[in-house]
């Protein structure tokens, strides 16, 4: 094999990896969609920092308390 075959291999396979990992970037900083989601809702009804915080570390668990006893 020469250098040029080699280089061709492992581009293809970079690319193949990129391909992979577009996007995401708040999935791989540990935010996930009921965080997301628990701190917009609070946020959105209490304009509190705090508040947000709070709902966001209990994430799912509020978005269904507040689909089930807030939404109306």
């Amino acid at each position: 094999m020469s250098d040029d075959t080699i280089h061709v291999e492992v581009s293809q396979g970079a690319a193949c990896r990129s391909r992979w990992n577009r996007g995401g970037g708040a999935a791989k900083a540990g935010i996930g969609l009921g965080t997301a989601l628990a701190v917009t809702i609070s946020w959105s009804l209490n304009k509190s920092l705090l508040w947000a915080i709070l709902h966001g570390i209990f994430s799912w668990f509020y978005v269904i308390y507040y689909a089930i006893w807030l939404a109306k």
